[in-house]
């Protein structure tokens, strides 16, 4: 069956989309997840399930979403924390790190941080965190959330309301 559009003559002979040549250029918008790009910074705006909560143990957990590598962990106090994997001091790896009665302290050099990471204390220099902050560090605000027992953070670079509920199916 032959149809003409524009002066073009095609071909039509059912579905001819297997036969079509691709490019093999990747397409940057939108498979590159990373922080800053353009899909990355789109599917940071939403929750992801990335844990069960109950397969949580003592042991920090090391994950990565959306290109960034995350430390998942439960202090002494139950409570479920989420941090970026490489402390800001000398990059070690919070993977590593003891967990607190209120957050984890890194392996090496004992910068305490919160569930958060929020630094709570530094050995040694009590003035040392009230004069630093996430930002310093470019460490993202993640929020997260445990919903019927999975664990979803939100990797927005922005803190957004937590008053979007969720319609259970």
């Amino acid at each position: 069956m032959d149809n003409h559009k524009n002066n073009i003559e095609i071909e039509l002979n059912g579905f001819s989309g297997y036969e079509l040549k691709h490019s093999k250029e990747i397409d940057e918008e939108i498979t590159r997840i990373g922080p800053g790009t353009k899909a990355g910074e789109y599917l940071r705006r939403f929750w992801h399930p990335i844990f069960i909560s109950s397969e949580l143990d003592d042991l920090p957990v090391a994950i990565k979403i959306l290109g960034e590598e995350l430390v998942l962990f439960r202090d002494k106090s139950k409570q479920l924390g989420l941090v970026h994997k490489h402390c800001p001091h000398r990059q070690a790896s919070l993977e590593f790190g003891i967990c607190q009665t209120t957050g984890i302290s890194c392996c090496y050099h004992g910068w305490h941080f919160d569930v958060d990471g929020k630094i709570l204390e530094v050995p040694g220099q009590s003035d040392i965190p009230k004069k630093l902050s996430r930002k310093k560090f470019n460490w993202a605000h993640i929020q997260r959330m445990n919903l019927k027992g999975l664990y979803l953070p939100i990797l927005a670079r922005k803190k957004r309301s937590l008053s979007s509920q969720f319609t259970i199916v």
